[in-house]
């Protein structure tokens, strides 16, 4: 009986253990993906500042901005050849959102379609997106040092209080034996 056990765990584990080798992947995957795109679209906004068009700097930051293995790179390789065989853009966000499952790919190409329909420059949503990322890397930082001050808080009032405990109630209540002493003998 207690080798079926065994056999059941083994075949429950063997059962599960793809399942989770793949979330662990794609989990360092998105995380790969989400923390270079903030560079890319840098990359991106130096190609259009420089005077080329949206659909030129993209490739241009493609092409050179990331190794070729990194998987953004990979992803973004991806979606240059589904704009040239002539998907619409915002279908070729769409599927690049539905691959990666990035939320600020996601923003990227709400911004983008956004700023189509409403005729504002691209070059403006590139830099709101970079807004956004800012104000996103702003508020972890806060949130870090918040967690930080709480874990160092503890250890502070565990040392503080037993010497407060020595140099203000030690004194007070050798004051207060002192003066029961005083009334003890007057009596």
């Amino acid at each position: 009986e207690l080798g079926n056990s065994w056999v059941v765990s083994i075949c429950v584990l063997a059962f599960f253990l793809p399942d989770i080798w793949f979330y662990i992947k794609r989990n360092g995957r998105q995380a790969a993906i989400s923390n270079s795109l903030e560079f890319f679209l840098r990359v991106v906004l130096v190609y259009m500042k420089a005077g080329f068009n949206f659909e030129r700097a993209f490739i241009l930051a493609v092409n050179h901005g990331l190794s070729k293995k990194h998987p953004l790179s990979i992803e973004l390789r991806l979606f240059v050849y589904e704009l040239e065989a002539g998907l619409a853009r915002d279908e070729a966000f769409k599927a690049l959102y539905y691959r990666t499952g990035v939320k600020g790919i996601k923003r990227l190409a709400n911004l983008m379609s956004i700023g189509v329909e409403l005729g504002t420059s691209l070059t403006q949503a590139v830099e709101a997106q970079l807004q956004t990322f800012n104000l996103q890397r702003a508020a972890l930082l806060a949130k870090k040092v918040n967690k930080k001050a709480l874990h160092t808080t503890f250890p502070i009032i565990l040392i503080s209080f037993p010497m407060f405990l020595v140099l203000v109630f030690f004194p007070a209540a050798l004051q207060v034996l002192t003066v029961l002493k005083l009334l003890v003998s007057n009596l």
